[in-house]
Protein backbone atom coordinates (compact mmCIF):
# COMPACT_ATOMS: atom_id res chain seq x y z
CA UNK A 1 0.00 0.00 0.00
CA UNK A 2 1.14 3.49 -0.75
CA UNK A 3 -0.55 6.42 0.93
CA UNK A 4 -0.67 9.45 -1.29
CA UNK A 5 -1.44 13.07 -0.76
CA UNK A 6 -0.92 15.58 -3.50
CA UNK A 7 -0.16 13.52 -6.63
CA UNK A 8 -3.09 13.97 -8.98
CA UNK A 9 -1.72 12.77 -12.29
CA UNK A 10 -2.06 9.05 -13.05
CA UNK A 11 1.26 9.15 -14.94
CA UNK A 12 3.03 10.35 -11.78
CA UNK A 13 1.76 7.33 -9.83
CA UNK A 14 4.00 4.92 -11.76
CA UNK A 15 6.19 2.82 -9.55
CA UNK A 16 4.13 3.40 -6.41
CA UNK A 17 2.65 -0.09 -6.31
CA UNK A 18 -0.47 -1.90 -7.43
CA UNK A 19 -2.69 -0.44 -4.72
CA UNK A 20 -2.36 3.29 -5.17
CA UNK A 21 -4.80 5.17 -2.97
CA UNK A 22 -5.76 8.46 -1.29
CA UNK A 23 -7.31 9.02 2.07
CA UNK A 24 -10.50 11.04 2.07
CA UNK A 25 -13.11 12.55 4.38
CA UNK A 26 -16.07 12.38 2.00
CA UNK A 27 -17.21 11.39 -1.43
CA UNK A 28 -20.58 11.90 -3.06
CA UNK A 29 -21.07 8.16 -3.63
CA UNK A 30 -21.00 7.20 0.06
CA UNK A 31 -24.34 5.90 1.34
CA UNK A 32 -25.04 8.31 4.22
CA UNK A 33 -28.40 10.10 4.17
CA UNK A 34 -30.37 12.79 5.93
CA UNK A 35 -33.69 14.54 5.44
CA UNK A 36 -32.20 17.92 4.48
CA UNK A 37 -29.59 17.21 1.81
CA UNK A 38 -30.79 13.65 1.12
CA UNK A 39 -27.49 11.99 0.10
CA UNK A 40 -24.09 12.80 -1.33
CA UNK A 41 -25.17 12.61 -4.96
CA UNK A 42 -28.04 15.04 -4.36
CA UNK A 43 -25.80 17.38 -2.36
CA UNK A 44 -23.20 17.28 -5.15
CA UNK A 45 -25.78 18.06 -7.85
CA UNK A 46 -27.39 20.88 -5.86
CA UNK A 47 -24.04 22.42 -4.90
CA UNK A 48 -22.71 22.20 -8.45
CA UNK A 49 -25.87 23.79 -9.85
CA UNK A 50 -25.66 26.64 -7.33
CA UNK A 51 -21.92 27.38 -7.44
CA UNK A 52 -20.76 26.03 -10.81
CA UNK A 53 -18.22 23.52 -9.47
CA UNK A 54 -18.27 20.22 -7.59
CA UNK A 55 -18.18 20.53 -3.80
CA UNK A 56 -14.89 19.81 -2.05
CA UNK A 57 -15.17 17.81 1.16
CA UNK A 58 -14.73 21.03 3.15
CA UNK A 59 -18.02 22.35 1.78
CA UNK A 60 -19.77 19.08 2.62
CA UNK A 61 -18.39 18.97 6.16
CA UNK A 62 -19.35 22.62 6.70
CA UNK A 63 -22.90 21.91 5.56
CA UNK A 64 -23.06 18.91 7.90
CA UNK A 65 -21.79 21.08 10.76
CA UNK A 66 -24.72 23.43 10.22
CA UNK A 67 -27.08 20.46 10.50
CA UNK A 68 -25.43 19.48 13.79
CA UNK A 69 -25.87 23.00 15.19
CA UNK A 70 -29.49 23.15 13.99
CA UNK A 71 -30.22 19.84 15.69
CA UNK A 72 -28.45 20.87 18.92
CA UNK A 73 -30.29 24.22 19.14
CA UNK A 74 -33.61 22.44 18.63
CA UNK A 75 -32.85 19.81 21.29
CA UNK A 76 -31.56 22.44 23.72
CA UNK A 77 -34.65 24.54 23.02
CA UNK A 78 -32.51 27.45 24.11
CA UNK A 79 -29.60 29.70 23.19
CA UNK A 80 -28.12 29.19 26.65
CA UNK A 81 -24.45 28.28 26.16
CA UNK A 82 -24.43 25.37 28.62
CA UNK A 83 -27.64 23.86 27.27
CA UNK A 84 -26.41 24.10 23.69
CA UNK A 85 -23.01 22.65 24.65
CA UNK A 86 -24.72 19.71 26.39
CA UNK A 87 -26.94 19.16 23.35
CA UNK A 88 -23.90 19.19 21.08
CA UNK A 89 -22.13 16.71 23.35
CA UNK A 90 -25.16 14.39 23.16
CA UNK A 91 -25.33 14.52 19.36
CA UNK A 92 -25.78 11.14 17.69
CA UNK A 93 -27.03 11.57 14.13
CA UNK A 94 -26.52 10.66 10.50
CA UNK A 95 -25.97 13.33 7.86
CA UNK A 96 -25.30 13.03 4.13
CA UNK A 97 -21.64 13.63 5.10
CA UNK A 98 -21.49 10.80 7.62
CA UNK A 99 -22.39 9.83 11.16
CA UNK A 100 -21.84 12.39 13.91
CA UNK A 101 -21.21 11.50 17.55
CA UNK A 102 -18.78 13.27 19.82
CA UNK A 103 -16.31 11.81 22.32
CA UNK A 104 -15.92 13.63 25.66
CA UNK A 105 -12.85 15.34 24.13
CA UNK A 106 -15.03 16.81 21.36
CA UNK A 107 -13.88 14.81 18.34
CA UNK A 108 -16.31 12.98 16.07
CA UNK A 109 -15.90 9.27 16.80
CA UNK A 110 -18.66 8.00 14.49
CA UNK A 111 -17.36 8.94 11.04
CA UNK A 112 -14.39 7.01 9.72
CA UNK A 113 -12.09 8.19 6.98
CA UNK A 114 -11.96 6.03 3.88
CA UNK A 115 -9.67 5.54 0.93
CA UNK A 116 -10.11 6.11 -2.77
CA UNK A 117 -8.19 3.79 -5.06
CA UNK A 118 -7.00 5.30 -8.31
CA UNK A 119 -8.15 3.07 -11.14
CA UNK A 120 -6.36 2.39 -14.42
CA UNK A 121 -8.51 5.02 -16.16
CA UNK A 122 -7.47 7.63 -13.53
CA UNK A 123 -10.90 7.62 -11.84
CA UNK A 124 -11.31 7.09 -8.09
CA UNK A 125 -13.07 4.11 -6.51
CA UNK A 126 -14.19 4.50 -2.86
CA UNK A 127 -12.68 1.82 -0.60
CA UNK A 128 -14.83 1.34 2.49
CA UNK A 129 -13.79 -2.24 3.31
CA UNK A 130 -11.00 -4.46 1.99
CA UNK A 131 -13.53 -6.22 -0.28
CA UNK A 132 -13.86 -2.98 -2.27
CA UNK A 133 -10.18 -2.97 -3.26
CA UNK A 134 -9.13 -3.98 -6.76
CA UNK A 135 -5.96 -6.02 -6.40
CA UNK A 136 -3.80 -6.39 -8.25
CA UNK A 137 -4.78 -3.19 -9.97
CA UNK A 138 -4.45 -3.47 -13.73
CA UNK A 139 -2.91 -0.29 -15.07
CA UNK A 140 -1.16 0.26 -18.34
CA UNK A 141 0.64 3.59 -18.58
Amino acid sequence: FQAEDGIRDAQESRGLGDVYKRQSQWHKTLTYKDKWFKDGMTYDADFTKEFGYAPPYQAAESSAALLVFKDAFERANSFDRDKVRDALAATDMETFYGDIKFAPEGNNIAKPMFYRQIQADATYKPIITHEDMTYPRKANY
